[in-house]
Parts: C-alpha cells; sequence; structure tokens
C-alpha cells in the first residue's frame, strides 16, 4: 500500500537519522510525518473511526454553542459596563489601585 510505504519510510530514516546522531531539531518533519500512523490506526479498528466520526460531527454543534454563549455574554457585558461605568461613591476603590498588575494584586 502507497500509504504504508509514505508512513514507514520516514519512520525508519527517523530512527536512522537518530542512530547517526543528528539532533533532533533536524528530523522533526521526518518524526511528523511518523504520526501520521494513527490515520492507519483509525481506517483499521472501526471502533475508534465511529468516535473520530462523532467527535467530527458534532464540532459544529460546539461551535455553535460557543458562538451563541460568547455573543450572551458580549451583550450583558456591554450592558453592565454601559450602566456602572463612571458611578463612583465615596468608599470605592479608587482608580489608581489599578493601574498596573502588581498594584491591583495588592489592593486586592
Amino acid at each position: 500500500d502507497k500509504f504504508d510505504f509514505f508512513v514507514i519510510l520516514p519512520t525508519g530514516m527517523c530512527l536512522f537519522a537518530r542512530l547517526l546522531g543528528v539532533s533532533k531539531e533536524r528530523i522533526g518533519l521526518l518524526g511528523a510525518i511518523s504520526a501520521l500512523r494513527f490515520i492507519r490506526l483509525v481506517s483499521c479498528v472501526p471502533t475508534i473511526n465511529n468516535l473520530l466520526t462523532l467527535t467530527l460531527a458534532s464540532i459544529t454543534n460546539i461551535l455553535n454553542l460557543l458562538f451563541f454563549s460568547f455573543s450572551f455574554i458580549s451583550v450583558y457585558a456591554v450592558c453592565a459596563v454601559f450602566l456602572f461605568a463612571g458611578n463612583t461613591h465615596p468608599g470605592d476603590v479608587a482608580q489608581d489601585d489599578y493601574k498596573d498588575y502588581p498594584t491591583a494584586m495588592r489592593t486586592l
């Protein structure tokens, strides 16, 4: 099979290069190509294939949920800033208490 050859050859080259003492940085791409063996495993085992198919099918629903949640929170954040911005009362935290990170942590 051509895919097996495409995956096995870089894996063998990677192992041979490691035996010769070549650094990992120089053979990084060969190691990345050898990670494609997972695709072969997915095609051989039906349970993993079903699991991967279901995961990929649910990504659109998850992205829709994240988009809705982000939109919902953003609208309420804008409303809160509009309602409470500039309303300071005696005893509130001064604006200079949060001018940088260390000062804010000391204030808290």
